[in-house]
């Protein structure tokens, strides 16, 4: 049995945009979100009020409000840039990091600069030089006072302190990032996003009925927007469940399960789903929960590792020679895929 996935894997942007494969698309497109798309069409400017474009049928402008919007897609983008993303498909942040930087300084077009920049911070947190993504984050918002990347900006900087243990400053980027999102006017889909984020540093503090309160919140704000919802839900499970209430929790799993369609929730719906079984004495189906992320999930950076570790654990306490094996394979693949995971140097 091959542990390893052959999807297509593609890079979301935490705010939600997403860049189209190569050939995947013969104009820009915005998808927005109540299933409409804008075809042949030009993108002409991103910020967080609105995406404007031009219909390439008569050049005429308009725009759309960027809370409307679910994701973009550019038909044309810089070979550098190109080979950062399939970089960072791949986990090779280093090689992800200098596609970017070379892509910043081949063009100016303003969209390649944002997104590049963004993509930039990602991957240095991604290979754990916070502080030099904090900086690369900084620059875009002095770069781009009115970037679309403002909210993940924000909340990236937050992150990265919570990263470094500096629960007081991340409280402070959190609470930041929540003022600039309602100052601006974002929307009410920005603000739970935002919201939503700054649980971690409960989770981080395990103060688990703080964290499932937020969530709670954030879950019962958030009725018109399924993702935030849905990730919520997922969100105050795990509070749920580092608190015993494992019964409860898996009935509120299953049902996000039946409905869900990010892979990022669905990935963390399972992880948590195996803890409940394994909290359960059913070692069986919380293995079976742990492979089905890694198989179908590797790409979930925030949860794969983890997972990997789990299903590793779980082979190794069933027994004999063929579990030894898989369970000394997914090791591996935790340690090769995700070396500075906590998980890979616990496994």
């Amino acid at each position: 049995m091959s542990f390893r996935s052959n999807r297509f894997l593609a890079i979301a942007i935490t705010g939600g945009a997403l860049l189209a494969a190569a050939g995947q698309a013969r104009a820009d497109e915005i998808h927005l979100r109540d299933g409409r798309v804008e075809k042949n069409i030009s993108i002409t400017d991103e910020t967080y009020k609105e995406v404007k474009f031009r219909f390439n049928a008569g050049n005429v402008k308009s725009s759309h409000p960027l809370k409307d919007v679910e994701r973009v897609e550019y038909e044309q983008k810089p070979k550098a840039f190109e080979k950062g993303l399939a970089a960072m498909r791949g986990y090779r942040f280093d090689e992800a990091i200098e596609s970017f930087r070379t892509a910043l300084r081949s063009t100016q077009r303003k969209w390649v600069k944002q997104y590049a920049t963004h993509y930039l911070a990602l991957s240095q947190m991604s290979k754990g030089d916070t502080k030099q993504a904090v900086k690369t984050w900084e620059q875009l918002l002095r770069d781009h006072r009115e970037t679309r990347f403002l909210a993940d900006a924000l909340v990236g900087i937050a992150r990265a302190k919570l990263s470094e243990g500096d629960l007081g400053g991340a409280q402070k980027g959190f609470e930041k990032a929540i003022s600039e999102v309602r100052n601006k006017g974002m929307g009410d889909y920005w603000v739970q996003k935002v919201s939503m984020e700054a649980a971690q540093v409960d989770i981080a503090k395990k103060d688990w009925g703080a964290a499932a309160k937020k969530y709670r919140a954030v879950a019962q704000a958030s009725r018109n927007f399924d993702d935030i919802r849905s990730a919520a839900v997922v969100g105050q499970c795990t509070a749920m469940v580092e608190q015993g209430q494992t019964s409860a929790a898996q009935t509120m799993l299953d049902e996000i399960l039946s409905k869900a369609k990010d892979d990022a929730v669905v990935a963390q719906a399972y992880t948590l789903l195996g803890h409940c079984h394994a909290k359960g004495g059913k070692k069986e189906d919380a293995l079976m929960a742990y492979l089905r992320v890694v198989i179908l999930y590797p790409h979930i950076g925030t949860v794969a590792p983890r997972a990997y570790y789990e299903a590793s654990a779980a082979f190794a306490a069933l027994g004999g020679d063929e579990n030894k094996t898989r369970s000394a394979q997914l090791k591996r693949e935790l340690k090769e895929r995700f070396p500075r995971s906590e998980w890979a140097k616990k496994g």
